[in-house]
């Protein structure tokens, strides 16, 4: 079966299709085994390939997995077991020019599926992602909302470049889910008979759509503007009238935006997420009548919180979210902490004790976190008797498991099962002092002693992109950035700068118009922290950047007594004004973002570079465009500076508009690089 972009014949650049067939055949992944011989360093291949197993998913009745599942690392299937005997499992496979990234159950026997493919539109490279609807074989597939001409070139366009989205699975109605459409419109689509009707239609300008399980929309948000303000309004309905009331609304030029997380069985009280002046995120009662916040729900003296997971069938707090070295369950329901914990003993995991100085205060606490792998719930039956678990960690790629009640636990596969793990080093949550003595977060990666020693290493650091973002210790994208470097001897750190967000408002606002400057210092400060350690070696530093990462790389050749022999950078922009005229254009951005980016010029310094550096960039970036990398790379050699320049074929900015090819000749470049032309001898 396929579904295809339809548009006019004239249209030649966006009429490629998207082909998905059934019954291909997917073995189970397994989990690894111990080798016998010692082992080699993995390889980039190892590290790059597409995993075995990603986006688990379970059915709401508990009878089926699915999972995006591939065998040959290039390619990707849909595979779809039955909880009962998972030994004969069912595939839907896919043209080679799309790729499937996620899948999800939705109703019992109906999965969402997210397909990518390249676009190209005259001088627009990029990709498209496309949501649709099949059942456990892939023998039908529905769009979910209804096919209609396009009035004009540009609806047309947008209609090939958008896609529907679920607003609601209607988890209580076993046939119908809501989507979004175009123009403001709600449909319920029904994905056993394929009947699509029209549910509501809102204005244009609604967003962030909060409803109920039994399809009730109970809060919306529109942006609005006031007296050169942009500002969000936060809309719910009146538990007395059933009409919109106004509750709150949020400055975008104050960047504390409070949000829904979550309805109550009292249609008077919903949980927001919220400052409220403190310096980490915690879940408050609102009374809606009143329009105040009432009690705390939830919060954690050390972390931001995220959400709240509810029973659909009864309304009931499950558990509620936190971002700690890692993302992070704290479980209300009983039953299932101690089912966690049960399946936490019998995988053999610990936790340890660190001491962690807060980063508004710096008052010292004691904080308990996992010691390597930790356990995960990736997703459940509607009666939470089935599981699907993961356990991840800093060298441990994903492995799944599925917990039965009155079953037991059985494993569904690893991720990454050809993967040698022996020589990668365990990641560790750390704290160092800044030059001004502000601690700083850390994770810090170090090679096995009983091959390389005790140190001190060759050392790379790696500063997130963003930088209104962060880093976590579970198995990720950017792990095998660390451990194909960590396996091989390096010590590996990514400090969590100032201006890095998830960590409290104190550390994400000390990083406003300070790029280059005091956030890059943080960056050295964590690199010259693990020298006084003894971890690395101070005659053999660098840095690999990507997105704010990357230009951090490019600050980092450009300020004056550079602490590194040389730097990597990815996809940066190569000045703060670059970013000033990103966020120009958006009302949102302008008022959220652009006051806050400020610092170091990289390339109206360029004459000061006094350290090489490896430039990559990749031509379907439409985030930092490729021209911002090339710009620098010529400043450089108009300077007669030591640069090179690398342009990635068919690869975009995130890390879904990546392919396996993409990571694979990454790997090998940096790691070339670094043994040949970071400096004589090489790092």
């Amino acid at each position: 079966m396929a579904f295809y972009l339809s548009l006019h014949s004239s249209h030649r650049a966006l009429a490629a299709a998207f082909f998905l067939s059934s019954a291909v055949a997917v073995p189970v992944a397994v989990l690894p085994t111990d080798a016998d011989a010692e082992a080699a360093p993995p390889s980039a291949e190892d590290f790059g390939r597409l995993p075995a197993l990603s986006s688990l998913t379970l059915s709401p009745d508990g009878k089926h997995i699915a999972a995006v599942s591939s065998q040959d690392g290039k390619t990707s299937y849909i595979t779809v077991w039955e909880t009962s005997d998972m030994s004969k499992p069912i595939g839907i496979g896919s043209d080679p020019r799309v790729r499937f990234m996620g899948v999800n159950f939705v109703k019992d026997e109906r999965l969402s599926v997210t397909v990518r493919q390249i676009f190209d539109y005259g001088s627009l490279k990029t990709f498209l992602f496309k949501n649709e609807f099949t059942d456990l074989t892939g023998s039908k597939w529905f769009k979910g909302t209804p096919e209609r001409k396009a009035q004009s070139e540009a609806e047309e366009i947008n209609r090939a470049t958008s896609s529907a989205q679920v607003v609601s699975t209607l988890p209580n109605d076993p046939e119908n889910v809501l989507v979004a459409g175009d123009q403001g419109a709600i449909y319920k689509s029904n994905l056993k008979t394929g009947k699509i009707t029209l549910y509501e239609r809102l204005g244009e300008r609604d967003g962030s759509l909060f409803y109920d399980f039994n399809g009730v929309l109970r809060a919306k948000s529109l942006i609005k503007f006031e007296n050169g303000n942009s500002f969000a309004v936060q809309m719910v309905k009146d538990p007395d009238t059933n009409e919109w009331k106004e509750i709150f609304r949020a400055y975008f030029k104050e960047r504390e935006i409070p949000s829904i997380v979550g309805l109550t069985k009292d249609p008077n009280i919903i949980m927001v997420r919220a400052r409220r002046g403190q310096d980490h995120t915690a879940i408050y009662h609102y009374d809606i009548r009143s329009n105040t916040f009432k009690d705390v729900v939830f919060a954690h003296p050390s972390f931001d919180v995220g959400g709240v997971l509810l029973d659909h069938r009864t309304g009931e707090i499950i558990a509620f979210s936190y971002m700690a070295d890692r993302p992070s369950l704290y479980y209300v329901d009983e039953k299932l902490d101690a089912t966690m914990k049960g399946i936490e003993q019998a995988l053999g995991l610990k936790t340890e004790v660190i001491t962690w100085k807060d980063l508004a205060t710096s008052k010292e606490s004691k904080l308990r976190l996992p010691d390597g792998a930790s356990l995960s719930l990736v997703d459940y039956s509607s009666d939470f008797k089935t599981l699907i678990v993961r356990k991840s960690g800093p060298s441990t790629p994903d492995e799944y498991y599925l917990y039965i009640d009155g079953k037991g636990l059985q494993g569904i596969g690893s991720s990454r099962p050809w993967l040698d793990t022996s020589l990668l080093g365990e990641g560790h949550l750390e704290q160092f002092t800044a030059r001004d003595g502000r601690p700083i977060p850390a994770l810090v990666y170090k090679p096995k002693v009983e091959k390389y020693g005790k140190g001190p290493y060759p050392t790379l650091i790696i500063p997130h992109g963003g930088p209104w973002a962060r880093d976590y210790l579970d198995w990720s994208v950017i792990t095998p950035w660390a451990q194909y470097f960590v396996a091989r001897g390096y010590a590996v750190a990514m400090p969590q700068y100032r201006g890095s967000d998830g960590w409290g408002w104190a550390q994400w606002t000390a990083g406003d118009n300070k790029w280059g400057e005091e956030m890059s210092d943080d960056m050295d400060d964590v690199a010259l922290g693990m020298v006084k350690q003894g971890v690395a070696d101070r005659n053999r530093l660098a840095m690999h950047g990507y997105s704010f990462g990357g230009y951090s790389a490019m600050a980092a050749i450009v300020r004056p007594n550079p602490i590194y022999q040389c730097a990597i950078s990815g996809a940066g922009p190569s000045s703060p004004k670059s970013m000033q005229r990103e966020t120009q254009d958006s009302r949102f951005t302008r008022e959220f973002q652009r006051p806050f980016v400020d610092g170091l010029d990289a390339k109206a310094n360029v004459a000061n570079a006094s350290i090489p550096i490896l430039i990559y960039h990749g031509d379907r970036d439409t985030n930092v465009l490729p021209g911002e990398s090339k710009v620098f790379y010529e400043a450089l050699i108009s300077a007669k500076k030591k640069a090179e320049y690398v342009l990635f074929k068919d690869m975009g900015h995130e890390a879904n508009k990546w392919g396996p090819e993409h990571e694979i000749k990454l790997l090998n470049m940096v790691d070339n690089y670094l043994k040949t032309d970071c400096k004589a001898g090489g790092l």
